[in-house]
């Protein structure tokens, strides 16, 4: 890191473009400790713009660009990107590049997407808007996919919250109903092989199982949004590639978004996910599929940790969108993410707050991954005392405001 101080640009970007390949979510704190380090790549993506063959010390925009988006994997990075004016540049580059560049400049945009400010910026952006919807109609395959794929994250925020109220609303009307939903099977694409042999497994147990065996991606995204509304399940299959693939993350988040039940599935040996995916998978019954175990065993022990959950042949009762037909003992090899809600830093607390829409309340913001988990226990031991508690002393007065924030803390 020390070469990142000095002052050779060539240096600089040989090292930055390396760290953009290999960086995580430790070592990136480093990187914010210099954020001038973003200012010299996007400086150096301008300069390169500029120059006849679109090249800057040896390297073009479209490498140039790919590894801003490598940096831009980390959600630390995503909002210092915007503020520093990434996507003034990006912009320029989607309308007047190569099909190559614009396509990597929008998978960048698709990045920054990730993030709910970005996000709420990004929708504002007329000029923006409509250049990827101008991209989504293009003969380029690859390009209207990426494109589709930045707008269904950046315009789905509203969709999202339909989608809530739609689910609260049939769950007043009904609070027991056939759990007639499907299995989803969300995995990365390395992985095909291994979850073909699951989604076979469950079938001849009579699940009912969704799965993208063609390489959906980008503008069929809708597919793959009705896939997750209409999942009683969504199986999350962790490695380092899901996480950061941008398709695996869109599916993952509104899966989680929506509330929807989430097993999470180990593909990768003594992976350990952070970041988003352990974010959403924290505290979760995990299934080893990543080759320590017979393979039958533990496909076996996932037909009973979903119990009657997608089955065709039987039906569950519904409490809150989650089956009552869940395991009551742990099998024995599964396992719970390292990064559990105990061990939640102050960020990872705010973005559990963000999602519920809840970040707005002073009293929630000093709550600590250990004060949630003691609330958790107390809304199961004395439901009396926690109600008492969230409504007096947290000040939540809001009968919405009230419901979110105790369904969400009886979930962890």
């Amino acid at each position: 890191m020390g070469y990142l101080k000095g002052e050779a640009p060539e240096i600089k970007m040989i090292i930055l473009l390396l760290l953009a390949s290999i960086i995580d979510e430790d070592d990136n704190k480093a990187l914010l400790a210099d954020s001038t380090v973003f200012t010299i790549i996007l400086n150096m993506i301008l300069y390169a713009w500029r120059d006849q063959r679109h090249r800057c010390n040896g390297f073009s925009a479209s490498e140039l660009i790919a590894g801003l988006t490598g940096l831009a994997k980390n959600d630390d990075n995503k909002k210092i990107l915007t503020e520093k004016g990434a996507i003034n540049v990006l912009m320029t580059v989607m309308q007047e590049g190569s099909d190559d560049e614009r396509e990597k400049a929008v998978q960048c945009v698709w990045e920054l997407a990730f993030d709910k400010d970005n996000q709420r910026i990004f929708l504002e952006n007329a000029e923006l808007m409509a250049i990827l919807r101008k991209l989504n109609e293009s003969q380029n395959n690859k390009l209207s996919k990426v494109s589709g794929g930045a707008l269904w994250v950046i315009t789905q925020e509203g969709e999202r919250e339909n989608q809530k109220l739609k689910k609260k609303d049939v769950m007043k009307k009904d609070r027991k109903v056939k759990d007639a939903g499907h299995i989803m099977i969300s995995y990365q694409w390395a992985d095909q092989k291994m979850l073909i042999k699951v989604k076979e497994f469950l079938k001849g147990h009579n699940f009912k199982v969704w799965m993208n065996i063609d390489n959906m991606e980008g503008s069929k995204l809708q597919t793959m949004a009705e896939a997750v509304e209409n999942a009683s399940v969504v199986l999350v299959c962790m490695s380092e590639g899901y996480k950061l693939n941008q398709n695996c993350r869109s599916e993952a988040e509104y899966a989680y978004s929506l509330q929807k039940p989430i097993i999470p599935l180990l593909l990768q040996r003594d992976y350990k996910p952070d970041g988003w995916l352990g974010f959403i998978t924290a505290t979760k019954l995990y299934f080893n599929f990543s080759g320590k175990f017979p393979f039958e065993k533990k496909a076996s022990e996932l037909v009973k940790g979903l119990g009657a959950r997608g089955n065709a042949g039987s039906s569950a009762d519904s409490i809150d969108g989650e089956t009552t037909a869940v395991v009551k003992s742990q099998p024995s090899d599964a396992g719970r993410d390292a990064y559990g809600t105990a061990n939640w830093s102050q960020k990872d607390v705010q973005t559990w707050l963000c999602n519920l829409n809840l970040e707005k309340h002073s009293s929630l913001k000093s709550l600590t991954g250990k004060q949630l988990m003691f609330l958790h226990k107390m809304s199961k031991e004395v439901p009396e005392f926690f109600h008492n508690y969230i409504k007096t002393d947290l000040q939540l007065n809001n009968l919405e405001d009230l419901m979110n924030f105790s369904e969400a803390v009886e979930n962890l």
